[in-house]
């Protein structure tokens, strides 16, 4: 599926805002196993570049981006 596709079929996209990386792999994995694929993580916090970068690595069938910047 592409990203375009995944974004369409989304029936939500979750806006998560995250002070601590270390909380973006654990949040995106509980997405995944309720059924959601498709996240936004805030660009508001110093927290934000590493945990789009950890969700990208750890969590291959999420779709991950940036908003709020």
């Amino acid at each position: 599926m592409t990203t375009l596709e995944k974004l369409y079929n989304a029936a939500v996209v979750p806006v998560v805002v995250l002070d601590d990386a270390v909380d973006a792999v654990p949040t995106a994995k509980a997405l995944l196993a309720g059924g959601v694929d498709v996240m936004e993580i805030t660009f508001r916090t110093a927290a934000a570049a590493d945990s789009i970068a950890a969700v990208a690595k750890e969590c291959p069938d999420m779709l991950v981006g940036a908003g709020t910047v």
